[in-house]
């Protein structure tokens, strides 16, 4: 069975778009979106509207991630980078699509692979192909293949006879202008990241459109940076940002100056 495994999409549609035209080219049996399906781009219901219309085609199977357990624990207070861009993906998602990313799973299995977001216990664990770890997860799984995404770097690492996958973002970038995706036989263990370019511009005009340019305050500001870019400083941003805040209360202002430190402008 030829397996499709898509992490991290974000509510990038445009990705997500160009991802399933290049599925239907593949002889894929089974689609498995590994979480992180929504926040930080625009439109969040078109882009789960685009994921269950492969129902009609595939066997789908969707699992949770980090940015589906944010969704049922916002803190609505002191709005900041930390949580404006959720909050907007939560205001404009249906409460069906609520209900249904909240009814998720973590994880799922075919053969001797296991596949979850992050880890078998955390959907906000960091793997990285040199991290210390990785290779500590690897031994503590009973299985031939242990797929991840959440860290949005796309890379696999044979240890001790198994192997690890992170499929790496489809909505995110990974150093590059495009998204990155999985195909893997369950029968032969045999594996593919396959790279998708999209639309970048008309991604980019959805932030404008669609009021979050402004809304999503200075993380947004680092996404649409990405676009330009082909890469994405927002998780450093926020990290200094944090650290500039130390015990003031949380604002804004913080993040800003952080931004303005890291992209010296």
């Amino acid at each position: 069975m030829r397996v499709a495994i898509i992490s991290d999409i974000h509510s990038n549609y445009y990705a997500l778009k160009a991802a399933i035209t290049d599925i239907k080219k593949q002889n894929i049996d089974t689609i498995i979106i590994n979480g992180d399906l929504v926040t930080d781009f625009p439109y969040p219901n078109k882009t789960i509207d685009e994921i269950l219309k492969l129902n009609n085609d595939y066997n789908l199977i969707l699992l949770k991630g980090n940015r589906e357990e944010y969704l049922e624990n916002i803190n609505f207070n002191n709005i900041s980078s930390l949580n404006a861009s959720l909050i907007y993906t939560y205001n404009n998602l249906s409460d069906e699509y609520k209900e249904l990313l909240s009814s998720l799973p973590y994880s799922h299995s075919i053969n001797d692979i296991f596949i979850a977001h992050s880890s078998d216990i955390s959907t906000r664990e960091l793997f990285f192909e040199d991290s210390p770890n990785t290779k500590e997860y690897i031994d503590r799984m009973n299985y031939k293949m242990i797929i991840c995404g959440h860290s949005h770097k796309a890379f696999s690492l044979k240890h001790n006879d198994k192997i690890f996958i992170n499929t790496g973002p489809l909505g995110h970038f990974d150093n590059s202008f495009s998204g990155v995706y999985l195909i893997v036989d369950t029968e032969t263990y045999k594996y593919e990241h396959r790279y998708i370019s999209y639309d970048i511009n008309q991604t980019y005009n959805d932030f404008i459109e669609s009021g979050l340019s402004d809304y999503g305050l200075t993380y947004t500001k680092c996404i649409m940076d990405m676009l330009k870019k082909g890469y994405c400083n927002a998780s450093e941003v926020i990290n200094k940002g944090l650290s500039l805040v130390q015990n003031n209360k949380l604002e804004e202002k913080y993040f800003i100056e952080a931004y303005k430190k890291i992209n010296g402008s």
